[in-house]
């Protein structure tokens, strides 16, 4: 399922799709390259997905290490969405920012 998400996002398809995108106004929304947020929202579910791979292979080959490995990666890539997500906000609050303040 992550993967065909990651494809639909990489061919620049589905932007409303991504939590809070498709509640935003037309005006808001032409203020974001959908194309350009599209595959960066596909390379990321593509690399969830990978971890989560990582996972499986691990429960299959009873490899601890491959699964702490998986749990690493994706934890990872979700603070780093996240993280652009607030450098994002801290350089434009707006109302798609709402609970979260300049420091």
């Amino acid at each position: 399922m992550m993967i065909l998400l990651g494809v639909i996002f990489f061919l620049g398809k589905g932007p409303s799709l991504i939590a809070g995108f498709n509640t935003l106004s037309k005006e808001e929304k032409e203020k974001y390259d959908t194309v350009a947020l599209g595959i960066f929202m596909g390379k990321m579910m593509f690399a969830l997905s990978f971890s989560v791979v990582l996972w499986l292979i691990s429960q299959i080959y009873d490899m601890n290490w491959l699964f702490y490995f998986g749990l690493v990666l994706f934890i990872g890539l979700f603070v780093f969405l996240l993280e652009t997500d607030l450098k994002r906000c801290s350089t434009a609050i707006g109302p798609d920012c709402e609970g979260i303040t300049k420091s």
